[in-house]
């Protein structure tokens, strides 16, 4: 195998890796919170999302601590005291695990950029 076939090897799995585990997460850890933030009486969060770029606000709320990220993402519509409240042990796996295919995919794209349109590596 070539340096390409590797590369795209890894490229196809991380792709695949990222959708399974945002498909995972959604199904398995965010519905309950939702749900568990809505019996509160509290209003469904994300309203506005209709496509599922939710699922990264919450992961992002379970992963990284909150000192880094509580004034930015104050803009959203979910405390992150509620998240973490109704969120158990396995939300967090399977968070972290989410976030770790999708940096490795970005990181993928990003240097097929570099390596492509710098260097001519795929030509």
């Amino acid at each position: 195998m070539t340096a390409e076939d590797w590369y795209f090897t890894f490229f196809g799995g991380f792709l695949a890796g990222t959708w399974f585990f945002w498909f995972v997460f959604s199904l398995f850890s965010m519905r309950r919170i939702e749900r568990s933030i809505m019996a509160e009486g509290k209003p469904r969060p994300f309203a506005w999302d209709g496509i599922g770029i939710r699922v990264v606000g919450y992961a992002i709320r379970l992963v990284f601590p909150e000192s880094i990220f509580r004034t930015r993402l104050e803009m959203y519509d979910v405390d992150i005291d509620d998240v973490k409240k109704y969120a158990n042990r396995n939300d967090y796996v399977r968070a972290a695990i989410f976030m770790f295919f999708g940096f490795v995919f970005v990181l993928l794209v990003a240097l097929y950029v570099v390596l492509e349109f710098f260097f001519g590596w795929f030509a």
